[in-house]
């Protein structure tokens, strides 16, 4: 029942941050930016962020699999996208960190390891 309650908790905090972020847009300036926007680059940008993001994925994995604390790769490319998130939406670039170290922990069962 507590898991339930935080979850619920969870998924209400996350929507109301969303709701709380969307509510500074204006519609019509994102439709005018979107639209004038330069496609080449744009995707260009995409691009070499999910590359960064990859590779970042790709070096976290790396060094725990090294300490014998083993992630795969897909749980490593998540945990990097759940935690880019949260280091975009908490006041510090550290949460990112704590969340991914912890999710990781949930799937190897040795927290302290896998923070370092």
């Amino acid at each position: 029942m507590a898991r339930t309650a935080l979850t619920v908790t969870n998924i209400a905090v996350s929507i109301g941050l969303i709701v709380w972020v969307l509510s500074g847009l204006s519609l019509s300036e994102l439709v005018i930016a979107a639209t004038t926007a330069n496609a080449t680059l744009l995707a260009l940008a995409l691009s070499l962020h999910g590359t960064g993001l990859m590779l970042s994925s790709v070096r976290w994995a790396t060094l725990l699999n090294m300490q014998n604390l083993e992630v795969s790769l897909k749980a490593a490319v998540l945990l990097t996208w759940i935690a880019c998130f949260f280091n975009a939406v908490l006041p510090t670039s550290i949460g990112g960190d704590v969340v991914r170290s912890y999710l990781a922990s949930k799937q190897n069962g040795k927290v302290m390891e896998t923070a370092i």
